[in-house]
């Protein structure tokens, strides 16, 4: 037979533990298993429990079966006075010895030991997955590419206020049984990877859930059991990259293309996503000429996970520097940047992106030479000049020249102005110049020379040779400036001579062809029409543009404006100086005068000083008077007693004010 003890803290059951860590005063209970290991069947039990104070026979119902069961709860209630249990306040071992008899007498013996302390055994147990060999993952779930390696993790940390010094460990999915021999202190932690045990790690074809069971024992044979659970799925590797150029360091432009100067620098932004199911933890980034980008760095990016990629985030977070830029192009370029990915067991895949960058070359055009925008050229058809031929004949006397028809201006005027000598005074409208001869009694018309005539034509002579001048000298020059110097380059307009107060009598009559219109070769018609003012009584033309003399008008009156106010400034500041100048020296001069008085009141004479006679004239003939400070015009001034030989205080009355003396004429 084999005799198995075990302890607990409930009566009526089976605890499946030899020892037991409890608190002071726990009562604690004994199971015993008698199990027949032979063929022979016993019928009678003897158990002996000295440190409990226990012994009894055990007779049990069913020989013949495999094992006996007793428990404390049964020996309470069958065999009383005996217990097995007990009260733990210290740590206590319990030793039993069974020895059992079969009917024809044959004897077995066997017994078994179970210990209780005072304390508590526990463990925490953490079982992790991943797919870095060797380290612990935080997770126990993870999901790898098929035929990848999943690395697992345990952690068993004493959390009780006993040591433990022997493990076992069970792990069926892995293939993994196996007992050691090691001391874990109390609140200590033991990892333990595939360096322990090269069973903790597994190529995945399909997914599963490994269970793992963890014992520990302490010294004293007191086991807690710990147990956990990790799973492992078979998924993708998929990524998605988007490229992204700009011409700053940060951000990310997705307008595309990018276009900039040749001298512009440009600076990559990547965004990587992992689209699949497994996790990525190492990332390479190239690209070829001209940026010539080659790099690699280690990132865990869990599926459906995202990573922006800037050059801060390469120097600040992955600190391995800045490979995004900036970067030069003299050209357009297009290349491909490719991402490859790495998962935990060395599978890839790559991804790539594209973003196009055109270089903007700017196009001179030829700025087109400036043309006059004055166009028009004054055509102007010389007037023929009609002499009259008069034979010579006798100067007749007492002839009256009949009154010559009104001219009409070629000008389109209305009014002839006789020049005088001194300023011109026109003609008031209306007005018809009557000729002294207009009641003559001749009948035959007098040929006459119209002066208009002549005057027109002279006045368009000139106006040509202008037009010519003006065409010449502003080939390049503004049209508004161009009819301003043609206005100035006009002549004056030719005089009329006075009118003959004899004719001969003409013998031949002239004929004359009408002139054409003066401006008819000018826009508009006339002269004035053009934009040109041309001098002279007869008319007065609009300038083209008198923009030129606003703005010169604007600056004639600010700068008359600056000095107006700088000589008022000047005038005002200065008579205000004089004036608190005079305003301080009155004061002065004021101020001393009346100190100069004070100090005649105040004189105090010594001994020998009190011996000169009185003076009289100074201090007045009269015992009686008061100082100008009783006034009461100075009323608010403090008053003072004059002082003189034999009197230092005496009454006094009011000074005439009228008396030098008293009251100097420079204080009020």
């Amino acid at each position: 037979t084999t005799v198995r003890q075990t302890v607990g803290t409930i009566a009526n059951s089976c605890a499946d533990t030899t020892g037991i860590a409890v608190a002071s005063g726990t009562t604690v209970y004994y199971c015993l298993t008698i199990a027949t290991t032979g063929t022979l069947d016993f019928v009678r039990h003897e158990v002996r429990a000295p440190q409990l104070g226990a012994t009894f026979v055990y007779t049990p119902a069913n020989p013949s079966a495999d094992s006996q069961q007793i428990t404390a709860q049964q020996v309470r209630d069958d065999y009383p006075p005996n217990r097995l249990e007990k009260e733990i306040t210290a740590s206590f071992s319990n030793r039993i010895t069974v020895t059992s008899y079969t009917s024809d007498g044959i004897v077995a013996e066997s017994g078994a030991t179970a210990v209780a302390v005072v304390g508590s055994a526990s463990a925490a147990l953490t079982y992790t997955v991943g797919t870095v060999a060797d380290t612990c993952a935080t997770s126990n779930t993870v999901t790898v590419t098929t035929n990848g390696t999943a690395y697992y993790c345990i952690r068993l940390k004493n959390t009780g206020t006993l040591p433990f010094t022997h493990f076992t460990i069970d792990a069926p999915q892995l293939n993994l049984q196996t007992n050691f021999t090691r001391t874990l202190g109390v609140g200590e932690t033991m990892v333990l990877t595939r360096s322990f045990n090269a069973q903790l790690a597994k190529v995945v074809t399909a997914g599963e859930t490994n269970t793992i069971t963890v014992d520990a024992y302490t010294t004293e044979g007191i086991r807690t059991r710990s147990q956990g659970t990790a799973n492992v799925s078979v998924g993708s590797l998929v990524i998605s990259v988007a490229k992204y150029a700009r011409s700053t360091p940060e951000g990310c432009v997705t307008t595309s293309p990018l276009t900039i100067a040749t001298s512009t620098q440009f600076y990559y932004c990547v965004v990587i996503t992992n689209t699949g199911s497994a996790p990525i933890e190492r990332f390479r980034i190239a690209e070829p000429a001209p940026t010539n980008i080659d790099f690699s760095f280690d990132y865990r990016l869990e599926a459906g996970q995202k990573i922006t990629l800037t050059n801060t985030f390469l120097a600040n977070t992955l600190q391995i520097g800045s490979y995004l830029g900036p970067f030069l192009t003299t050209t357009n370029i297009n290349p491909s940047l490719t991402v490859t990915a790495f998962s935990a067991n060395g599978t890839t895949v790559p991804g790539t992106s594209n973003f196009p960058i055109n270089i903007f070359v700017p196009t001179n055009t030829p700025v087109p030479t400036l043309t006059p925008s004055l166009t028009w050229t004054p055509t102007l058809t010389p007037i023929p000049t009609t002499t009259p031929t008069v034979p010579p004949s006798p100067t007749p006397t007492n002839v009256v020249i009949s009154a010559l028809p009104s001219a009409t201006s070629v000008l389109g005027l209305d009014t002839v102005s006789t020049p005088l000598a001194g300023p011109e005074t026109a003609t008031p409208p209306g007005f018809v110049p009557e000729s002294p001869l207009q009641d003559s009694a001749l009948a035959t018309p007098t040929p006459t020379i119209d002066f208009f005539a002549t005057e027109a034509a002279s006045t368009a002579i000139a106006i040509t040779a202008a037009a010519v001048t003006f065409a010449a000298q502003t080939a390049e020059a503004d049209a508004t400036q161009s009819v301003i110097a043609l206005t100035q380059q006009a002549p004056p307009p030719a005089t009329a001579a006075p009118l003959p107060t004899e004719t001969p009598a003409p013998t031949v009559a002239p004929t004359e062809t009408p002139p054409p219109a003066i401006g008819a070769g000018f826009p508009g018609g006339t002269v004035a029409d053009a934009g040109g003012s041309f001098g002279g009584p007869r008319g007065q033309g609009t300038p083209g543009n008198t923009n030129g003399d606003y703005l010169s008008l604007v600056a004639a009156t600010l700068a008359t404006s600056t000095a107006t106010l700088g000589w008022l400034w000047f005038l005002v500041g200065s008579i205000i100086f004089f004036a608190v100048a005079g305003m301080f020296a009155g004061l002065s001069f004021h101020q001393q005068e009346r100190r100069r008085y004070r100090m005649v009141d105040d004189f105090v004479p010594t001994d020998a000083e009190s011996e000169l006679p009185f003076d009289e004239d100074l201090f007045g003939a009269t015992d009686d008077f008061t100082t100008p400070w009783d006034n009461t015009a100075t009323a608010e001034e403090a008053p003072h007693e004059r002082w003189q030989p034999g009197n230092e205080a005496t009454s006094s009355q009011n000074p005439d004010a009228s008396d030098d003396d008293y009251w100097p004429a420079s204080l009020p």
